[in-house]
């Protein structure tokens, strides 16, 4: 009774764990739709849902006839979707939401977005063409479904931000009298309703009699520049620049544009943001102009410092174990005194190698270990580091290997493990390859080790098996001499009555489970002897075997119990069958041993 009632504690402790842990996941229900909204250009247009369930996902879609296409980007993956209305491509667009977790999803109605169109421009500001002292003149004009408009003129220097004009707010602006200075100035109009805003497109002053611009200073050399390093050219000029176009001279004296030039870009200096060749010399030159003509400056020559060249790489190394492994580098340099660092790989880094600063490196008393291991050299002077390519230990092989003693024959009983046999030999990098003789037949073993492990309980079958290894590396190969397995069976014994017996004298029919097996016996082996008691399975795989020593009776007659506990045998849950134990007793000259079978219940 009692144990029903433990078992039905843990039954019920088991159904509760089944209950936590089966918790149903809720499916997503959509309780808030999104709501149409109407903005302005320029307007953040927030839609939003709420929904219920369990470890809800979001995603937004546009809803084009019932066809959904999801929104990229993380804004469009929250409760809550927000978007800049800048394009009246927005008008009539719909939105939906669809929750997802686990159980299931659910999608919310669409939400339609309704854009309040800006003003709208009929006519766009022109460029102006005028001589110095006239005054240029910009219109616009534009249309509005909900006027009144308002106009504000904006003005931009060299492509900077725009700027409002101060009292620059009719449809008609004039600017005058014109100057060198307005050839880089920009004007648009900014028209507004209280749907919004619309930008006119730009316009520009195009000064006819300008004065031609003239190079003041020209760039100067730049040397000394390593690759990795910036190089900066700047000119200076007069008058009224409105384009500077840098060159660069591309071989032969020929020149050609550098894309950083453009209308309008006021820079007279360029920079080279990183010297990435090692060509010597390299030549540059700019080119500043406006409407009535352009002046080129001189050229500015670009040295840069040639880094070293490696003329010897280093070379894998080829040696033995207990050799020195030996790497070397050779470099010319422009630049000297030349430096060296060597460094070896750790996983996927190269780590600095302490007091390798010379252009050998030597790695004294190569172990197994070192094989493969790998190295490069980094060089260094006032251009710059190079670094060599890399270079491995690989070790050779030594002499053919030789076996100085070959494995020997092994004499065992019918249920022995354990069983080895053992091969001796001189050389380096060897490998082991062992073979069976069954029946005349050489089967290949897949055992690599110097010694051969017969990982089984023997039985008479496997006796008369012979058993020879291969010792061989690059060099070559040694095979040694076969060894045989010898099986004896002793058979069971019956009684004392003859000298140097052993035999049961209680021994189990039937044992029944979670109970100590007792086995008795005596023997009239001579001792001290040594005994051992071994269990065998239905299948003959050994389960339990225990050995002792014991010393002789007075009465020349050893008399002796051991215990057996079948609840588990070495790791192994016994099931019912029919049994086999084996008593084995030996002295120095004397091997013998019984049999009993036995039958377990559980």
């Amino acid at each position: 009774m009692m144990l029903f009632k433990k078992v039905s504690c843990l039954v019920v402790v088991f159904l509760s764990a089944v209950a936590v842990f089966a918790k149903t996941i809720d499916p997503p229900v959509i309780t808030v739709n999104p709501k149409d909204l109407t903005a302005k250009f320029g307007d953040t247009a927030v839609f939003s849902v709420s929904a219920t369930g369990d470890s809800i996902s979001f995603r937004w879609h546009t809803d084009s006839a019932g066809i959904l296409k999801s929104i990229q980007g993380n804004s469009a993956r929250d409760s809550i979707y927000r978007r800049l209305v800048y394009s009246m491509a927005d008008n009539g667009k719909k939105y939906c939401c669809v929750a997802t977790n686990s159980a299931g999803k659910d999608t919310s109605t669409s939400a339609t977005l309704t854009v309040l169109p800006a003003p709208t421009i009929v006519k766009q500001p022109l460029t102006d063409t005028v001589n110095l002292g006239d005054t240029a003149v910009f219109v616009i004009s534009a249309t509005s479904i909900r006027p009144p408009l308002s106009f504000q003129w904006q003005q931009r220097v060299s492509g900077g931000a725009y700027a409002n004009i101060t009292g620059a707010t009719d449809t008609l602006y004039k600017r005058g009298p014109i100057v060198a200075g307005d050839a880089i100035i920009s004007v648009r109009c900014a028209v507004t309703d209280s749907n919004g805003t619309a930008n006119s497109q730009n316009a520009s002053i195009v000064i006819t009699n300008l004065p031609l611009p003239l190079i003041t200073a020209d760039p100067t050399d730049v040397s000394g520049i390593r690759i990795g390093d910036t190089a900066t050219f700047k000119i200076s000029a007069s008058g009224v620049v409105t384009r500077y176009q840098w060159q660069r001279d591309s071989g032969n004296s020929v020149f050609t544009n550098i894309s950083q030039g453009g209308p309008n870009q006021q820079d007279s200096a360029y920079k080279r943001v990183t010297v990435v060749s090692d060509t010597m010399v390299r030549s540059y030159r700019c080119i500043v102009s406006n409407t009535s003509g352009s002046d080129t400056s001189a050229a500015a020559k670009l040295i840069t410092k040639r880094p070293a060249k490696i003329v010897v790489q280093p070379t894998n190394d080829t040696v033995k174990v207990g050799e020195t492994a030996s790497f070397k580098v050779s470099a010319t340099s422009l630049y000297p005194p030349l430096s060296f660092q060597w460094m070896r790989r750790i996983g996927n880094q190269y780590t600095v190698i302490s007091g390798a600063t010379d252009s050998v490196y030597t790695y004294p008393n190569v172990a197994d270990s070192n094989a493969g291991m790998t190295v490069r050299c980094a060089l260094t002077d006032s251009a710059g580091t190079i670094t060599s390519s890399s270079a491995s230990i690989v070790l050779g092989a030594d002499a053919i290997p030789l076996i100085v003693k070959d494995p020997a024959d092994v004499n065992a009983l019918v249920g022995d493990t354990g069983i080895t046999f053992t091969v001796s030999s001189t050389g380096q990098y060897r490998q082991f390859r062992w073979q069976r003789d069954s029946a005349g037949v050489i089967l290949p073993s897949s055992q690599t080790d110097s010694i051969y492990r017969i990982r089984y309980a023997v039985a008479a079958a496997d006796s008369g098996r012979k058993y020879r290894c291969i010792v061989y590396n690059t060099a070559g190969s040694d095979t040694s001499a076969w060894a045989t397995l010898h099986v004896k069976s002793t058979g069971i014994i019956n009684g004392c009555a003859s000298p140097n017996q052993v035999h049961f004298t209680a021994r189990p029919n039937v044992v029944r489970a979670n109970r100590p097996v007792h086995f008795v016996f005596n023997t009239s082996i001579r001792g001290p002897v040594q005994l051992t008691l071994s269990i065998y399975t239905p299948l003959g795989r050994i389960i339990y075997s225990q050995t002792w020593s014991q010393k002789e009776a007075e009465n020349g007659f050893i008399d002796g119990a051991r215990p057996w506990d079948l609840k588990t045998a070495s790791g192994r849950t016994v099931s019912n069958g029919t049994y086999i134990a084996v008593m084995r007793i030996k002295n120095a000259s004397v091997l013998k041993q019984e049999k009993t079978r036995f039958k377990i219940l559980r």
